[in-house]
């Protein structure tokens, strides 16, 4: 089968694979759709950039007088909020603006993978550094988690992409304990297929708990319970993970992460000129001096 697009004066031709791949494209640019879950596919390095993309196109048509709904949340007909929810309360949209501000409620990642799974990996990493345990002592681990992450990152792992063991809590808990760090040097193409490493996943399960899932998405906590080969058990419950709100990163992990995966794309020279800068980020007088630095 073979798709033919009129594109201009060309025209392009799409074989079975490549036509499935652009309507899976068009389709995730309608929302940000999750199914990148079910093949590990690369739609979501997609999802940001086009999000950017989308509002610096918006903001030129606007400058240039093209004229855009005004409506676009509350509009009975075709707005955002009767498009997407049958029950839904206008008021919440505009609840404490210019007096709450939301940015100082984000997280920062500090591993670089699905954040659902970020509490799992710090109770992992706390039971392999407080117990020195090595993979061939345990016989089974146990992940007690919310409905919502199981569902969105507890499926048996594949390694079928970088971007699916990203997304795969099996997967970050079995390289925190084997690796005791999990970084991008966890996420090559090598390394999501180690065989130590699928091995262990094999030997890990998720289980709902209902106290944890009752405090879903308010919290995404996880209690890691990892079964020895002699019998005993040992335990670890993170109710805030690591980079949330109410238990950030401190400024050195922050910088230390911005070190390792600028390592290689620009010089330590510049990235640590441009830590510098951002330390002192409210007393720049012009914003070029930072953003010349980014290029």
């Amino acid at each position: 089968m073979e798709l033919l697009l009129l594109w201009g004066n060309k025209i392009l031709s799409l074989d079975y694979n490549q036509m499935s791949s652009a309507l899976g494209l068009a389709g995730t640019q309608s929302g940000g759709l999750w199914a990148f879950t079910a093949d590990g596919s690369m739609s979501k390095r997609f999802h940001p950039g086009k999000a950017a993309h989308s509002g610096i196109i918006a903001a030129e048509l606007a400058r240039r007088g093209f004229f855009g709904p005004g409506q676009i949340l509350e509009a009975e007909d075709g707005g955002f909020c009767q498009a997407t929810s049958n029950e839904f309360d206008l008021a919440r949209i505009i609840e404490g603006l210019g007096e709450i501000y939301e940015t100082g409620f984000l997280c920062l990642k500090p591993y670089p993978n699905c954040a659902s799974v970020h509490s799992s990996i710090d109770a992992a990493l706390k039971l392999k550094n407080d117990n020195k345990i090595a993979p061939e002592d345990i016989k089974e681990i146990v992940v007690n988690t919310s409905g919502g992450v199981i569902l969105q990152c507890g499926w048996d792992y594949e390694p079928l992409s970088v971007l699916q063991a990203q997304m795969s809590l099996k997967y970050a808990v079995a390289v925190a304990v084997i690796d005791g760090e999990v970084t991008m040097d966890q996420f090559s193409e090598e390394r999501i297929r180690a065989p130590e490493i699928l091995q262990l996943t094999k030997k890990i399960k998720v289980v709902l708990d209902k106290e944890i899932d009752r405090g879903y998405p308010e919290k995404f906590s996880s209690n890691v319970e990892i079964h020895l080969q002699d019998g005993s058990i040992v335990s670890a419950y993170v109710e805030h993970p690591k980079g949330s709100p109410d238990n950030p990163m401190r400024a050195e992990e922050v910088e230390r992460k911005f070190l390792h995966l600028s390592s290689g794309i620009i010089s330590k020279e510049k990235a640590l000129r441009i830590i510098e800068i951002v330390r002192k980020l409210e007393d720049l007088s012009e914003l070029p001096q930072l953003t010349y630095l980014l290029v």
